[in-house]
């Protein structure tokens, strides 16, 4: 499964490269800033809802990235981002033939077009990925647990980042 949650976050990337035959939109100018969604991220919220520490990397407004690593080894590693597709969430899925069916859930956000968590782990770890669609922008995030892991901590903390994102999309 682990391959498929890394085929899932590479169809993103990919996604986001691809779509119509339309010109892609002009990007920022080198002073411009670009949008974060981990601009709507606060880092004390995702440490109460992971239940341990952070420390925030959301690069510069011209080079944005959203990763949050724990303060302390053996905690939860979080990693955000996000695309324009205007194919939708179901379509983006539908593509994933890797994806067991039964690791897929599909949650609601209040705002949302569609959302979906996906649940993983092997012997040493957890892996849960959600994505959030409004729209044509669909917003990701990412976590790796290693074990002793609370799942169900996890999953809530994936769907508060969901509701978040949802919450401050453009």
């Amino acid at each position: 499964m682990r391959t498929a949650l890394a085929a899932l976050a590479a169809l993103l990337l990919l996604a986001a490269c691809s779509g119509d035959d339309d010109p892609p939109p002009p990007g920022p100018s080198p002073t411009e800033a670009l949008w974060n969604p981990c601009n709507s991220l606060e880092l004390g919220e995702v440490a109460a809802w992971f239940d341990t520490g952070f420390a925030k990397n959301a690069g510069t407004p011209q080079a944005p990235v959203c990763t949050f690593t724990p303060d302390d080894e053996g905690g939860p590693v979080v990693d955000a981002n996000y695309l324009v597709f205007a194919e939708g969430l179901d379509a983006l899925f539908d593509s994933m033939t890797e994806l067991d069916p039964d690791d897929v859930r599909e949650v609601r956000v209040p705002g949302a077009d569609a959302a979906r968590v996906v649940v993983d782990f092997d012997d040493r770890q957890l892996f849960v990925s959600g994505s959030v669609q409004n729209g044509d922008l669909i917003q990701t995030v990412d976590v790796v647990d290693p074990r002793p892991y609370d799942e169900a901590r996890v999953v809530r903390a994936v769907r508060s980042i969901l509701a978040e994102f949802s919450a401050a999309a453009p």
